[in-house]
């Protein structure tokens, strides 16, 4: 056998699970990017600690690549094996034509990469196009990367970088499988993850903050499901409301997760599923920092007229609605078969039905209103869909696991 596949064996961090792995990745994206933010608001800080950084980045995400390889090894099911090579050529196949084609359209208005640019320079960022303060997370992400080179010319890097966003969707998605159900089963799992991403594809390629977001909030969600599993390994739940307000400082649809779906959701595991209290607390930690964000860092947030005129236009609310019902349902009917089928699968598990009403609905409601003016804004919304559908899919019976329990993502072990 050869050296590159004995590796994974060799390397502590590649053997555990992918979930975990993302985790890994999301943090030292939010490092790189708190990095750039003290930059170009507090102190210039050298170019060789950004280079450190984005060597952690690079790390991670190739550590992520090698815990998906021993995950492929150990696979014994022809179909799976087929279904994890499937996406990793996808996310191959995304990551290279983004070293070339992100940010190349409408870039001038939605100014992403402008203000990664002005962030860089340490100089204030330029509305004058968007007429409205946005989270910029991504923008400070983005920002990091042209600070470890020393120069933004050449920007292939930070384009092939935002395609890492994709191969953490398809890591969390991925970690609800289970590659011992039935051959039924199973094809069924990868038809959901193939769907999800056929449904999102070309909104993942454009470099937008949106895919970032996305990530960050599924993987939050994925998180908050490992750690109802287990209540005493409370590092899932840090992890969930982590990402959950990284999320929220990189566009807007998050904070509505971390500052109402995410807190009624664990005072629900509170009352009726015996959660400690001071997991409610943490999430409410979690909220404070989202708000102080979405009504202090970037204040003004909420009041966006140009994106309210656009989403409603003279129709109201109602005609936004039903317009983006037609749009994004009607019109594409692999959306509305990830929807219906994540909710037809979940109906009949009281937590999992939860979590569908309490996060799905209101960011579905979300996206057909303020954000029906484009599909890229119900990127989150399918995936979360999607990692649903397969945690309903697989789920474990009680008596299961060791610890008797009922098991999402019973493969993400700590």
């Amino acid at each position: 056998m050869s050296t590159a596949l004995r590796f994974p064996d060799t390397f502590p961090a590649v053997a555990s699970n992918p979930l975990q792995g993302a985790f890994w990745l999301i943090a030292s994206i939010a490092l790189s990017t708190f990095a750039a933010v003290v930059h170009g608001n507090v102190v210039p800080l050298p170019s060789l600690l950004f280079q450190l950084l984005q060597f952690i980045t690079l790390v991670t995400a190739l550590v992520l690549l090698g815990q998906w390889l021993r995950a492929l090894r150990a696979m014994t099911h022809g179909i799976w094996r087929l279904a994890a090579w499937l996406l990793m050529m996808a996310f191959a196949s995304c990551a290279a034509y983004m070293a070339s084609g992100a940010f190349s359209k409408h870039d001038e208005i939605y100014s992403w990469n402008l203000w990664a640019i002005e962030h860089f320079q340490r100089q204030p960022y330029d509305m004058e196009y968007t007429q409205a303060v946005y989270p910029q997370a991504f923008a400070y992400w983005i920002a990091s990367i042209y600070a470890a080179q020393g120069q933004f010319v050449v920007q292939w890097v930070a384009r092939l970088a935002a395609s890492l966003p994709v191969l953490l969707l398809l890591t969390v998605a991925s970690g609800a499988w289970r590659p011992d159900v039935s051959k039924r089963a199973t094809i069924l799992g990868l038809g959901i993850t193939v769907a999800a991403l056929l449904a999102t594809y070309r909104d993942l390629l454009m470099g937008y903050a949106d895919p970032l977001m996305s990530a960050a909030l599924v993987a939050s969600v994925a998180a908050l499901l490992r750690y109802a599993q287990d209540t005493r390994r409370i590092a899932w739940l840090y992890a969930s409301v982590g990402a959950a307000v990284f999320a929220s400082y990189t566009k807007q649809p998050a904070v509505l997760w971390v500052g109402a779906s995410l807190p009624m959701i664990a005072l629900a595991g509170v009352i009726w599923w015996g959660w400690p209290w001071r997991a409610f607390a943490i999430v409410v930690v979690g909220a404070a920092l989202a708000g102080f964000g979405a009504f202090v860092v970037s204040a003004g947030m909420t009041d966006n007229q140009g994106v309210i005129s656009r989403a409603l236009g003279e129709g109201g609310v109602w005609q936004a609605l039903a317009s983006s019902v037609n749009s994004y349902l009607i019109k594409r009917p692999l959306n509305l078969v990830l929807l219906l089928g994540s909710w037809w699968a979940v109906r009949r598990i009281p937590w999992l039905h939860m979590v569908w009403w309490l996060a799905m609905l209101p960011m579905m409601g979300l996206w057909f209103t303020l954000g029906s003016y484009e599909s890229r804004h119900g990127i989150h919304c399918i995936w979360l869909a999607a990692v649903l559908w397969l945690t309903a899919l697989y789920r474990v019976p009680k008596g299961a696991t060791e610890d008797d329990t009922e098991a999402p993502f019973v493969a993400a072990k700590p």
